[in-house]
């Protein structure tokens, strides 16, 4: 039977190792022909690689009268290494004890699990070596690997992480604890890639930021298996954001503080001219109509003429000092007397169309005082017809468009500060939104108008 058997097993007599059968199955993998193996040992074929390892079976199956998945490596007649899987029992046989002996080539799963075991063990070492520390859970949360990063993030051992399957979360701040155990069993149920920044409380009291982010591991069928975690402290990353946010406010606090000094100086120069010298020219206005009868009627009434113009030009003025429709109604109410002053001396149709709410006074007053200084350059210099403010807020910031139709101008001889003693205010108006953190881009060309995008970041808490 032995001798038609596809199986590869062969048999031995135990005191000297001499094979008295083979199957064919055991020929074709040792590459022999059974004429070379009968009456002929193992070692006289030279199969064994390693005679250390053929003595510990014979040892092993003398001791127990059987050895079952003895791992060894053999050598065929070509040469070839062959992992084997043997498996063998002490028989009777001819009134002698005899080797009944299984053969299975397992070289190709030998192959297959070193180049497994390499690869995780490259694995590991990648990201063993990462500022990162990763972990493995299995899809109930108990804990199945975790890098050596863990203990410097998470200040604990790696038995500790590994041991207890909540021990990470009790390491999570108390005020983030929920929120984090919900996110993660989102991703457990969900098996969705998340991430997620929350904070760590170590038993020194100290406080520590980590980003955490989490994916799915899915077997061949797609199936969730695992967890994979990612892990990286963004403590520092923390502190820099809020020292800038810090410096932000400052910066901003001290922006307003120097809008409310301007403020406070046109309000004084405002009131002034209301108190001083509109008063003084009113005055000379009523002497001159009282002088009007006389002799020197004509040139009396081109002087009343040119008072009262001054005495208009001068309310204009104390208005755009210092706008009370600003502070009590807002910048669309501001804005729309602005419009309509400029409009009733440039001759031009204006449009305003805004989509907002009302801020704090250093947000306000610099858009005002910003689109005044544009409206202010487009009456002195555009020859428009036409003049268009839009004011939204988007993601953030509040957004303006200010655009005419007039003669425009070549933007970069505009801009040059060698050249600029004619349009001071406007360079001025551009440093201070750069210093409130916005810009002011400016888009022209001679004929073709001139369009102005002013952008300015509004804080979190810049409603009123």
């Amino acid at each position: 039977m032995l001798e038609q058997g596809i199986e590869s097993i062969v048999v031995s007599r135990a005191r000297d190792g001499m094979i008295v059968a083979a199957t064919p199955g055991f020929c074709a993998l040792s590459g022999f022909d059974r004429g070379d193996v009968i009456g002929r040992t193992s070692v006289d074929l030279d199969m064994w690689v390693d005679h250390d390892r053929r003595g510990q079976m014979l040892a092993e199956l003398g001791d127990a009268g059987a050895v079952r998945d003895f791992d060894g490596d053999l050598r065929t007649r070509a040469g070839r290494l062959v992992r084997c899987r043997i498996s063998a029992q002490l028989i009777e046989h001819g009134d002698e004890p005899h080797i009944f002996m299984v053969l299975r080539d397992v070289t190709s799963e030998y192959d297959t699990e070193l180049r497994l075991r390499e690869a995780e063990q490259r694995y590991r070492t990648l990201v063993e070596h990462l500022p990162a520390a990763t972990y493995v859970d299995a899809v109930d949360g108990t804990p199945l690997y975790a890098s050596p990063q863990l203990e410097r993030i998470y200040g604990c051992t790696q038995d500790e992480w590994m041991n207890d399957t909540r021990f990470w979360l009790r390491r999570v701040h108390p005020e983030d604890a929920a929120d984090v155990d919900a996110w993660y069993d989102r991703h457990r149920e969900s098996g969705a890639e998340l991430s997620y920044e929350y904070r760590l409380l170590m038993p020194s009291g100290e406080v520590r930021w980590v980003h955490d982010h989490v994916t799915s591991v899915l077997d061949e069928h797609g199936v969730q298996v695992a967890t994979q975690g990612v892990m990286v402290d963004i403590t520092e990353h923390k502190r820099a954001a809020e020292l800038l946010r810090v410096q932000d406010d400052r910066l901003r606090e001290l922006l307003e503080a120097m809008l409310r000094i301007g403020e406070q100086e046109r309000q004084r120069i405002a009131t002034e001219l209301h108190d001083d010298t509109i008063q003084v020219m009113t005055a000379a206005l009523l002497m001159l109509d009282r002088a009007r009868r006389s002799e020197a009627q004509e040139a009396l009434e081109a002087a009343c003429r040119t008072l009262r113009e001054a005495i208009d030009r001068t309310r204009r003025l104390t208005f755009q000092l210092r706008p009370p429709l600003l502070e009590r109604d807002g910048l669309e109410a501001a804005l729309r007397v602005l419009l309509d002053d400029a409009a009733e001396e440039a001759g031009w149709q204006t449009t305003l169309r805004i989509d907002c709410g009302r801020y704090g006074f250093g947000i306000e007053d610099l858009v005002y005082r910003t689109i005044q200084e544009l409206v202010t350059n487009a009456r002195k210099h555009a020859n428009a017809a036409q003049l268009s403010i839009e004011i939204v807020e988007a993601g953030g910031e509040l957004r303006s468009t200010i655009t005419d139709d007039g003669a425009g101008f070549e933007l970069a001889e505009a801009l040059d500060r060698t050249t600029m003693r004619h349009h001071f205010g406007l360079d001025a108006a551009i440093e201070r939104v750069h210093l409130a953190g916005g810009s002011l881009v400016l888009t022209s060309s001679p004929g073709a108008g001139t369009s102005v995008l002013l952008t300015l970041p509004l804080p979190a808490d810049s409603g009123r």
